[in-house]
């Protein structure tokens, strides 16, 4: 005979806070708890709150710029316009060697205190009908499976799913560091 097993989780809001209770199918019997937290967000503040006030924001002198007054012989240099590829790449360039020295990295090489292992190779296939009828198929490995580097990216071509699997070959060193 096969016993059901069945939870029912009812809960009530009152002012002290909320009873949960729960009812087990197996044996019955119904227990209460009230939930402490849950209770403490559903309370109303104390009206009086000593010690605490608003921080308002400070008060600013009003700056403001003149636009009337001006140097009109001022001359701003022109810059030449880029109008090709060609140009724009060449002042890239140029502003990649100005700036390379600042982009060295000069930190020592640490120490690894670790093994790794690479999960960035993995096996993926798009799900197939019959997988729709016999999930195990996939953890079997039946199907057509493609070796891909993560992250692999897909889509956007509708509603599709599939899988990735990775067989793990851990060595032995690292075994015998856990143990």
């Amino acid at each position: 005979m096969k016993t059901m097993s069945r939870v029912l989780l009812l809960l009530i809001l009152n002012p002290l806070g909320i009873l949960a209770q729960t009812e087990s199918g197996r044996t019955g019997q119904a227990s209460q708890r009230r939930d402490f937290f849950a209770a403490l967000a559903l309370e109303t503040p104390p009206p009086d709150r000593k010690g605490l006030s608003e921080k308002l924001p400070p008060v600013l002198p009003r700056i403001e710029l003149e636009s009337t007054r001006n140097n009109p012989s001022t001359d701003f240099p022109r810059r030449k316009a880029m109008r090709t590829r060609e140009e724009f790449r060449g002042g890239l360039e140029n502003l990649k060697k100005k700036y390379a020295p600042f982009l060295e990295d000069h930190t020592p090489a640490t120490l690894s205190t670790r093994d790794r292992l690479a999960l960035d190779i993995f096996d993926f296939r798009m799900e197939e009908p019959e997988d729709l009828k016999d999930i195990t198929r996939v953890w079997r490995g039946d199907g057509s499976w493609k070796s891909v580097r993560i992250p692999d990216y897909r889509g956007p071509i509708g509603w599709w799913a599939g899988y990735y699997r990775k067989v793990l070959h851990i060595p032995e060193n690292i075994w015998q560091r856990e143990s």
